[in-house]
C-alpha cells in the first residue's frame, strides 16, 4: 500500500493509495467536463464568428442593393430632367416665337399708322382744303 504524506500549514495529511486513485479519478472526471466545455466554447465561438460572417454578408448585400437602386434612381432622375429642360426649352421657343409675331404685327401697324400720318400731313397740307384748315383753326 502506497501512502503519501502532505504537508499543509503545519498540520500532516496522510493520503492512502484508494483515496488518491478515487481523487484522481475525481479529477479526471472534472478535467473531462471542462474539455467538454471548452469544445462547446469552440462551437459557439465558430457559430458565433459564422453568424458575424453571415451578418456581413448580408450587409454587404443590402448596400449593394441600396447603391444600385439609387443609381437606378438616380439615372430616372437625370433622364426626367432632360425631359422637363427640353419641355422648357420648347416652350420658351414658342412663347419667343408668339411675342416675335405680336412685336412684328406692331411694328407693322406702327409702319402703316406712320405711312397714313405722312399721307394726312400731305393731304392738310395741300392748298384744295382752306376750308378744313380755318375751320380746324377756329374750333
Amino acid at each position: 500500500m502506497l501512502m503519501l504524506i502532505c504537508c499543509f500549514a503545519d498540520s500532516i495529511t496522510i493520503v492512502s493509495d484508494v483515496l488518491l486513485s478515487t481523487l484522481q479519478k475525481e479529477l479526471s472526471f472534472k478535467v473531462q467536463i471542462f474539455e467538454k466545455k471548452v469544445e462547446e466554447y469552440k462551437k459557439w465561438t465558430l457559430k458565433l464568428s459564422n453568424s458575424v460572417e453571415y451578418v456581413k454578408y448580408q450587409a454587404e448585400q443590402a448596400e449593394r442593393q441600396i447603391k444600385a437602386e439609387f443609381e437606378r434612381l438616380h439615372k430616372a432622375l437625370v433622364a426626367e430632367e432632360a425631359l422637363c429642360l427640353n419641355a422648357l426649352s420648347d416652350d420658351e421657343g414658342q412663347k419667343i416665337a408668339t411675342i416675335q409675331g405680336k412685336i412684328d404685327k406692331v411694328n407693322e401697324d406702327i409702319k402703316a399708322l406712320k405711312a397714313l400720318s405722312e399721307t394726312l400731313k400731305k393731304e392738310m397740307s395741300n392748298d384744295d382744303l382752306p376750308l378744313l384748315k380755318v375751320r380746324g383753326g377756329t374750333k
